[in-house]
């Protein structure tokens, strides 16, 4: 199967869809060459679903390495991991009839809402319409897209779960935590000994200090809000797990969302 390299710039649309049981096997083999974790992550998805998903992943993975730089590497295997998550059963992405292209135009476009994609803050920077136009398709229909697949995976902006690692420290919902007396304190601007504490117990993803080169005892101002205050700011605490670096959103999580 002729396959474009990601660094051409070769339009997406006219990117190959696996056909048949050779040339899903050719895909699969191919794709696992760019990082061992593949296989892992395809084992997720239904092998009647597994051609729907290459078709999605070859788009997203072309559309990151060409427009996404320099994070084009975080948001390329993120998007896998959500296309793997949206594969389920009977999940609209592989029941109904829409083309790949969209769907892969609608994942970038959820992800890159999740992590500010158009704020000129957070570069890479695109907007809405250079994304769907990077891909092809309508602008409206992507978006119609995106929203459908950040109501199913319940995403909002900053979602800690699909936070790409380099943005991690920027994300204040990663950060909030609830203290003994209630309220709600950035444990970034804590000592680094009472970041190692709430590292350990699985409450945040590294200790920050150590990425900031910050000094053991030494704390900038403390930012604290009551936890009223706090309401619909913070989602979660301890959301995070025990892990010394961000890990990626387990797709496996969704396995009942199909089923309600």
């Amino acid at each position: 199967m002729a396959r474009k390299n990601h660094a051409g710039k070769e339009p997406p649309s006219r990117l190959p869809t696996p056909t048949g049981a050779a040339q899903l096997s050719e895909a699969i083999a191919e794709i696992k060459g760019f990082d061992v974790e593949f296989q892992a992550l395809l084992d997720t998805v239904g092998r009647t679903h597994r051609e729907r998903y290459l078709a999605i992943v070859e788009r997203t993975d072309w559309y990151c390495a060409n427009h996404l730089q320099p994070l084009h590497g975080e948001y390329a295997l993120y998007c896998r991991v959500m296309a793997a998550a949206l594969c389920g059963k009977r999940s609209p992405v592989v029941e109904g009839k829409a083309s790949p292209q969209g769907w892969a135009a609608a994942i970038v476009a959820a992800l890159g809402f999740v992590n500010f994609l158009s704020d000129p803050d957070f570069p890479p920077v695109k907007t809405i319409a250079e994304v769907a136009a990077g891909f092809g398709v309508s602008e409206s229909s992507m978006q119609a897209k995106s929203r459908q697949i950040r109501k199913l995976l319940g995403l909002g902006q900053f979602d800690p779960e699909w936070t790409l690692p380099s943005l991690m420290m920027r994300n204040p919902l990663v950060w909030m935590l609830e203290s003994p007396s209630g309220m709600i304190v950035d444990i970034r601007s804590r000592p680094r000994s009472e970041q190692v504490l709430a590292f350990e117990a699985g409450l945040i993803p590294f200790v920050p200090a150590d990425e900031a080169g910050g000094d053991d005892e030494s704390a900038s101002t403390q930012i604290v809000v009551k936890s009223d205050q706090a309401e619909g700011v913070v989602g979660s605490i301890g959301h995070s797990g025990a892990r010394a670096k961000p890990s990626l959103p387990d797709p496996t999580s969704q396995s009942d969302l199909w089923n309600a």
